[in-house]
């Protein structure tokens, strides 16, 4: 859109955000692997997270799980406390 018109777009809303950098993490995970795809994954997580606001301490430890699906759990609570906030 922007090299056709010029125009920047607004960022896609939180929920959609959400559901991008999870899906985006799956989509490394299914491609690299479980120990591969979590550590190349790390750097694009870190990316989100912190354009999301949140904490460096806390996106320490989102990169430090082991656990893809405690790593996904912990994205949407992170997108969950985030709209909380934006809906107040």
């Amino acid at each position: 859109h922007y090299l056709a018109t010029g125009e920047l777009l607004p960022d896609p809303d939180l929920a959609a955000q959400r559901d991008t950098v999870i899906g985006h993490y799956r989509a490394i995970l299914e491609h690299y692997g479980g120990g591969r795809g979590l550590r190349i994954a790390r750097k694009h997580i870190n990316r989100y997270l912190e354009r999301l606001g949140v904490a460096k301490d806390q996106r320490r430890g989102v990169l430090r799980q082991g656990d893809s699906n405690a790593v996904i759990r912990e994205l949407s609570d992170l997108y969950a406390q985030a709209l909380a906030g934006e809906a107040a």
